[in-house]
């Protein structure tokens, strides 16, 4: 039987010919997964880089790029809504604390969130979580037994537990593990969003120019302020749906890709409406208040907001109201 060495493997896939002719390739040597888990292992780390305490950066250049557009957005947004608007009216106390210091805590923490949400691990499958025994599915790309509701993320070369969606803006998995801060990520944006938008119109109807306290050109400020009108519309379009949509999926317990599947069977003509409408409410009932403490992990409502703490659960291993259709 063919064996492939940690570096033929590592090399075959960093030079982008990794197809379904080298998974088929790969199916027909599966024992060799089993003789020498470091194959997989090879695969993991070639699509993957090791960060400090145990982060991870995925090595993909369109998510890298759109992430850099997210950190480059924040900027833009502190520099000239915070240090060239909000601070200075709050300096000539043209804006009151109760919304100078809100909006201060939501940028750190949209910040905060930003960071961890695309250096955080989704979950990652790395070894065989189950026994022969208990109820699994075995990956048809790496082999490894894996809980209901894992799939495997071509971008990332793992196997994800209670899988979302890959999401190219952070360069990272929605999985089990880092869902909560993917949520708080967004929903920091949209507030962020919110308050920056509200601040840029009363700069325009209400607000009287600090020429002492801002050394911004008024008319260039007013340029990028209207930028920044233009723009804001579609942020909290955006983010507001992101956001929305992830409450959602955590108050009924179900996962983008299962939506997705559902949706698709409905297409097909295999589920009709009241079929899925029967499936939600007997298998995905609305339980807003314990899906939040699932799925943030502690029973205080106030720690759910922090972004700054660890949140380290035992994975999932089964599912037993689950019933899988996709």
């Amino acid at each position: 039987m063919n064996k492939f060495s940690y570096r033929e493997l590592s090399s075959f896939i960093e030079s982008g010919n990794w197809n379904s002719s080298a998974d088929d390739l790969l199916a027909s040597t599966s024992s060799a997964y089993t003789e020498s888990p470091e194959l997989y292992e090879g695969y993991v780390i070639s699509r993957t880089i090791k960060l400090p305490f145990g982060y991870r950066w995925v090595k993909d250049t369109k998510g890298t790029c759109m992430l850099l557009s997210l950190y480059i957005l924040w900027a833009y947004h502190a520099w000239l809504d915070f240090y060239h608007l909000a601070l200075p009216y709050y300096m000539n106390g043209s804006l009151s604390p109760f919304i100078f210091y809100p909006y201060l805590w939501v940028s750190v923490m949209c910040l905060i969130s930003l960071f961890r949400s695309h250096t955080m691990d989704p979950g990652r499958i790395h070894d065989n979580l189950l026994s022969s025994t208990q109820p699994h599915e075995v990956c048809s790309k790496c082999r490894l037994r894996r809980p209901v509701r894992s799939h495997h993320c071509s971008k990332c070369g793992y196997c994800i537990r209670k899988m979302d969606h890959h999401c190219v803006w952070i360069n990272n998995c929605v999985g089990e593990d880092n869902q909560w801060m993917f949520t708080l990520l967004m929903s920091y944006a949209w507030l962020m969003t919110v308050i920056s938008c509200s601040l840029t119109v009363a700069h325009f109807y209400n607000y009287i120019d600090c020429d002492s306290c801002d050394n911004l050109s008024p008319s260039f400020k007013d340029k990028l302020m209207t930028v920044t009108l233009i723009i804001s519309p579609v942020l909290l379009l955006f983010m507001g749906c992101m956001a929305g949509t992830q409450l959602l999926y955590i108050f009924v317990d179900r996962t983008g890709i299962e939506d997705l599947g559902l949706e698709r069977k409905r297409k097909k003509g295999e589920m009709g409406v009241l079929d899925l409408y029967e499936h939600a409410n007997k298998h995905h009932p609305c339980r807003p208040a314990s899906g939040c403490r699932r799925v943030f992990g502690t029973n205080n409502p106030l720690l759910w907001v922090l972004p700054l703490r660890s949140n380290k659960q035992p994975p999932t291993l089964t599912y037993p109201n689950f019933v899988k259709l996709v």
